[in-house]
């Protein structure tokens, strides 16, 4: 362990920086590096409003954005959820007319040369209806909004 008592000398007398000394002592020792890999070991998160790469700013390790992606917690009693590194979901999910609630039923009614829609119930009144069973579609399986509340940060995962 070569220069320690040096650098603090140097750092008693005021002639070197803080990050200068900071810098030598590291690099003396290791510490940064160190105490990064206890923080951050390989697979955790690394999450900023700033975009600077976690290996830039810690000098040290290998990390992998993750874009376009919300973290959730893992739920071993759920098939889509069980373990760590699990994907799934959709930014635009497609409309399917399964999940279109249903919306009553109707009948065209024809009468005196116009088409109506009624509802199923019958009108009141002492004449006849000429009823055509049809159908009527509802929704037009297009994409629809179904993000979360959400703030964008930067994402990173250490991979090394």
């Amino acid at each position: 362990m070569a220069d320690i008592t040096k650098i603090i000398r140097g750092m008693q007398n005021g002639a070197e920086t803080i990050d200068n000394n900071f810098n030598k002592i590291n690099q003396e020792l290791g510490i940064l590096e160190k105490f990064v890999d206890v923080i951050y070991p390989v697979g955790a998160f690394f999450i900023s409003s700033v975009s600077t790469d976690p290996k830039d700013l810690f000098k040290t390790g290998t990390w992998a954005r993750v874009k376009g992606r919300v973290l959730v917690g893992v739920d071993e009693s759920d098939t889509a959820l069980s373990t760590s590194g699990k994907q799934g979901g959709s930014i635009n999910p497609l409309s399917q007319h399964t999940i279109i609630p249903t919306s009553g039923n109707f009948v065209l009614a024809r009468g005196a040369g116009t088409n109506h829609w009624a509802s199923a119930s019958a009108p009141s009144g002492s004449y006849a209806m000429d009823t055509e069973p049809s159908g009527i579609t509802v929704g037009d399986n297009t994409n629809h909004n179904n993000w979360q509340p959400f703030e964008a940060a930067y994402i990173w995962k250490r991979t090394a």
